[in-house]
């Protein structure tokens, strides 16, 4: 069935579905990873430290208001806060991307491309041939293995402002198969939707005169 949200006389040239495993690891840095295995790892140990060390003053015979008991009392939940950072990242986030990738779906139609994704409801993203810039093509080892690539539309775009710097992903087409392939219809479409878009005649005629003529001297 036609999706919804095409328009009425939109063609169907391709449409896909991501490889979960891709779709989970996209983005994933292994130095990143490596990183916060270290560092969470060093965090516990210093909290699971003072953890002991509140302990050991809860034993000891002080008055109620005594200033030890407090601060070491809060720093006894050093090790559940960082759990739960922990948790968090390496969890929550990966579920996340799971229940993500089951409802993602790719389109390529004679007039633009359409990510369909979402959770809860359904997102619909397009984006119009024109506004593809830097179009290429990325099969890293995972992708080598699964035969599988990823075609990104956009570039990443990154920001600062007074609070520091975040980068905003590109539109990509995440662990698709046939990637080369798919590169080409898309780089092919942009250029004769756009070259008919700009040239001044009913939009994408049978016989378009003016695209391949040569000017004469």
């Amino acid at each position: 069935m036609k999706p919804y949200f095409l328009d009425e006389h939109e063609k169907i040239l391709w449409q896909s579905k991501p490889s979960k495993l891709m779709y989970l690891f996209n983005g994933f840095n292994l130095f990143v990873f490596l990183f916060l295995i270290v560092w969470s790892s060093i965090v516990i140990t210093i909290g699971g430290q003072f953890f002991s060390i509140s302990n050991e003053f809860r034993k000891l015979d002080f008055p109620v208001d005594n200033f030890f008991k407090t601060p070491f009392s809060i720093f006894s939940l050093v090790p559940l806060i960082f759990f739960f950072i922990i948790f968090t990242i390496f969890v929550i986030f990966p579920i996340k991307r799971i229940i993500e990738s089951f409802k993602v779906k790719y389109y390529v139609t004679d007039l633009r491309v359409y990510i369909e994704s979402g959770i809860i409801g359904t997102d619909i993203q397009s984006l119009e041939y024109k506004e593809i810039s830097k179009l290429n093509v990325n099969v890293n080892l995972l992708g080598k293995l699964l035969h599988r690539g990823t075609v990104s539309l956009t570039p990443d775009r990154s920001y600062s402002d007074g609070d520091g710097s975040y980068t905003i992903s590109g539109i990509k087409l995440i662990g698709i198969e046939n990637p080369y392939e798919i590169y080409n219809m898309i780089k092919k479409n942009a250029l004769d939707v756009t070259t008919d878009q700009q040239y001044p005649n009913a939009y994408r005629p049978d016989n378009n005169t003016g695209y391949h003529t040569k000017l004469d001297n």
